[in-house]
C-alpha cells in the first residue's frame, strides 16, 4: 500500500489540554546574580517564593526549584551552556519524572540570536509530551499556535536586548561616564556621587578621602605585594587586620547611606563597614578611572 506524501509529525498527539499534575514541576530562576532577588523585588523575574505558591495554588505538590543558571544569559548562550535547563530537558523531561517546566517569563527562558535555541527547546518538548508555564501562559507545543505564541515572545526579548539595551542604553551610558558623569549603577569604594545641583561636578563620581587612601594601600598595593594573589586572600587579610571602610560622614549624600545600610555588614566595634570577597572582586571595574584616586592618595 503506497505511503501517503504527507507523514504526521512524530509527535505526541494533543492531550484534553488537562497539565498533568501527577509528576514533578520544575521552577527555574534565572537571575544575572544571587543578589538580585533580594535587590530587584520589582523586577520582571518573580521571586521564587511566588512561583511556589503560584504552582501550589494550581494543585501540584510535588515541586522543585533550581536555581543552576543563575548568572547565566539567555541572547549568547546555548541550552548546552545552561545546566538546570539543560537537566530539565535531557533527563528530567524524557524519563518522564517532570513534564511540565515553570519560569515567570518566556524570555527567562531564551533571548537567543539566532532563533535556534528556542526552536530546538520546542521540538524537544512537544516530542516528549511535557508543558511549559510562563507567568500566566500555559504552553501546549504539540499545538501550532501554542508554537508560534511562545516564538514570538521569544523573539520580543531578544529585540529589546538589541533595540534598546546594545544599540540604546550602553551606548547612552558610554557617553555619560566618558564626560565624568555618574551613569547609574554602582558606586565604586573611594568614590562618592556629588548629587548638590549648584555643584560643578554634579552628578560625577567625586574622590572620598576617606576611602580612597584605603583603596591605594590596603587594597591595590595589598594584592600586588602578595605572592600568590587572589581576592579571596585579600579579603581574608581584611579580617585578619580588622580592617574596615569608615562610616561616611554627614557630608555625603544620604542616598549612599542607605544603600550601604541595606546591603553591606556595619561592624559598630571596630567602627565602619566589613568588606567581602564580592565587594573586593568589583575593584577590577575601577581601573579605567584609578588615576584620580592614585593622585588624591599620594
Amino acid at each position: 500500500m503506497p505511503q501517503r506524501r504527507y507523514q504526521p509529525p512524530n509527535v505526541v498527539t494533543p492531550d484534553d489540554g488537562t497539565v498533568p499534575k501527577d509528576g514533578q514541576l520544575t521552577i527555574l530562576t534565572r537571575q544575572s546574580t544571587l543578589k538580585q532577588k533580594e535587590r530587584h523585588v520589582y523586577s520582571q523575574e518573580r521571586n521564587p517564593d511566588e512561583l511556589v505558591q503560584e504552582a501550589q495554588r494550581m494543585g501540584f505538590a510535588d515541586i522543585q526549584v533550581y536555581d543552576w543558571d543563575t548568572g547565566i544569559g539567555a541572547y549568547k548562550t546555548t541550552i548546552e551552556d545552561r545546566p538546570a535547563l539543560r537537566f530539565w530537558l535531557s533527563e528530567l523531561l524524557p524519563s518522564g519524572k517532570s513534564r511540565v517546566l515553570m519560569v515567570s517569563q518566556e524570555d527567562r527562558l531564551f533571548r537567543d540570536k539566532w532563533e535556534t535555541e528556542h526552536n530546538a527547546f520546542i521540538r524537544q518538548v512537544a516530542t516528549h509530551g511535557g508543558w511549559v508555564i510562563c507567568g500566566q501562559r500555559i504552553y501546549n507545543f504539540r499545538r501550532d499556535m501554542d508554537c508560534e505564541q511562545f516564538r514570538l515572545a521569544c523573539k520580543y526579548g531578544k529585540q529589546y536586548i538589541e533595540s534598546h539595551i546594545i544599540r540604546r542604553m550602553l551606548p547612552a551610558l558610554h557617553r555619560s561616564a566618558m564626560a565624568g558623569h555618574y551613569p547609574g549603577g554602582y558606586v565604586p569604594w573611594g568614590y562618592v556621587v556629588d548629587y548638590d545641583e549648584h555643584s560643578p561636578t554634579y552628578r560625577r563620581l567625586v574622590p572620598y578621602v576617606q576611602h580612597s587612601v584605603l583603596v591605594v594601600e590596603k587594597v591595590f598595593q595589598r594584592f600586588a605585594g602578595m605572592i600568590q594573589p587572589t581576592v579571596t586572600e585579600l579579603a581574608r587579610s581584611w579580617l585578619r587586620d580588622g580592617l574596615v571602610w569608615p562610616f561616611f560622614g554627614e557630608d555625603v549624600d544620604p542616598r549612599r547611606i542607605r544603600w550601604l545600610d541595606a546591603h553591606a555588614k556595619r561592624d559598630e566595634m571596630l567602627g565602619g563597614i566589613l568588606s567581602t570577597s564580592d565587594k573586593l572582586r568589583r575593584f577590577s571595574l575601577m581601573l579605567p578611572i584609578w588615576d584620580g584616586v592614585r593622585e588624591l592618595a599620594k
